[in-house]
């Protein structure tokens, strides 16, 4: 469901939806619904990754910040029973690390490394290292 505050799919609520590149006529009446309600980005990768930050900033705040900024990492941030999870995925070959802040109240949790499955504490502000197209997942 479109509404004026993004897109509510099966109890989540997301404040923008990225198309990247040609879409399917099919798609054009909920894209031109999504423009409507200012929750459509379009974007090229030709624009560059900071013309879609700036994009998405104009919508929304930052619940994740990564330093250093960090391309190849993809996140997603779900509250789901009284928890805040946070998947982090890298979708290049190159090992990398990277300080995750979260804009959240809990400031340490768990994290879990996707290539061992080895559970640690993790505190807000503190490097993740992720594998070639790796993940973790830290719970808060």
């Amino acid at each position: 469901v479109i509404k004026s505050d993004g897109v509510h799919l099966a109890g989540m609520h997301y404040r923008a939806v990225i198309t990247e590149g040609a879409v399917s006529a099919k798609a054009a009446p909920a894209l031109k619904a999504l423009e409507a309600a200012g929750a459509l980005v379009p974007w090229q990768l030709a624009d560059g990754e900071a013309t879609l930050l700036r994009a998405l900033d104009h919508l929304t705040m930052r619940d994740v910040t990564l330093n250093p900024v960090t391309p190849s990492v993809r996140m997603r941030h779900v509250r789901k029973a009284g928890h805040d999870w946070v998947l982090l995925w890298n979708e290049e070959k190159t090992p990398i690390s990277t300080d995750v802040r979260l804009a959240t109240s809990v400031r340490h949790g768990k994290i879990l490394e996707g290539d061992t499955l080895r559970e640690s504490s993790w505190i807000d502000g503190q490097a993740v290292r992720l594998p070639g197209y790796g993940l973790a997942v830290i719970v808060l």
